[in-house]
């Protein structure tokens, strides 16, 4: 979060009690994305064809996953 680092901009989306989706905005700065793999132990080298695609500048962007499964589940109420 661009105010506050402590928090991330993310969301859950529940249906019925049961997470169905989370998504959040991804890391789009090149040095912050660079600084997070060290941080983690990871070899940028490995993921250099990732990394070049925020080398030149990439605009803010976010994701999320939706676990289909767990949509089939509520709306036949098998949970």
């Amino acid at each position: 979060n661009n105010e506050n680092p402590s928090i991330t901009d993310s969301f859950d989306l529940l249906y019925k009690g049961l997470e169905i989706t989370s998504g959040a905005q991804r890391i789009h700065d090149y040095e912050m994305l660079l600084a997070s793999f060290k941080e983690k132990g990871l070899h940028p080298d490995t993921f250099q064809s990732y990394l070049n695609t925020f080398r030149y500048g990439c605009p803010p962007h976010g994701g999320f996953g939706i676990g289909l499964e767990r949509v089939v589940y509520k709306l036949l109420e098998l949970t």
